[in-house]
């Protein structure tokens, strides 16, 4: 059976059929461990925590002295190097997406000079709202350090209600997304994929 590689660190996933007590054949997910989870949680060395709080710098910076938008500061690092540095500056740019984690993944690109941000590692001082998680899996990141839990601040920036809409149905959804004009979409699709320079990431 084939291997489904997983983002999750350290796991794959292979779906193997097994026979329930009644004859049926069933799909189980088996996970194949590459590294103990308490093997990761000793590799946090005293490095990675003055990455994080540079980014807790930040995230004061931003929030409580500049007043830039939220209290949210993030540092990416690859090869032992800082690429991109950021806090939260939805206020001071009237731009609802200019959370730390996209500011920082952006400043990080121009800095690489690539889309493409796999082997660097972001330290956010709070935990990726959907966006940014989303953002930093594009970028292909590795892996995600984060300080504050979404339960730290759900009082005042309730990122859980996000997640938990995603899970809906579309008609259930806040904001109900329905779709329309599919057929006139999938022609500019399929335009594309005739390309043989078409963008690729």
């Amino acid at each position: 059976m084939p291997f489904f590689p997983s983002r999750c660190h350290g796991l794959k996933v292979q779906f193997v059929p097994i026979v329930d007590g009644m004859g049926k054949s069933q799909e189980t997910a088996r996970q194949t461990k590459f590294t103990p989870l308490e093997d990761i949680a000793r590799m946090v060395t005293e490095q990675d925590r003055e990455y994080m709080r540079q980014a807790i710098a930040i995230m004061r910076d931003a929030g409580v002295v500049n007043k830039t938008g939220g209290p949210f500061g993030v540092v990416i690092v690859k090869d032992g190097e800082v690429i991109g540095a950021a806090g939260n500056s939805v206020i001071k740019d009237n731009d609802p997406s200019a959370h730390a984690e996209v500011n920082a993944i952006r400043q990080a690109c121009q800095t690489v000079g690539t889309w493409n941000l796999a082997g660097a590692v972001m330290y956010s001082s709070c935990e990726c709202c959907p966006m940014c998680y989303a953002t930093s899996y594009w970028a292909r990141i590795d892996k995600i350090y984060y300080a504050a839990g979404w339960s730290d601040f759900e009082d005042l920036f309730d990122d859980s209600n996000i997640s938990k809409d995603l899970t809906k149905p579309y008609p259930e959804r806040l904001l109900a997304p329905e779709q329309i004009l599919q057929e006139e979409a999938q022609v500019v699709w399929e335009e594309f994929r005739q390309l043989p320079d078409g963008a690729r990431y």
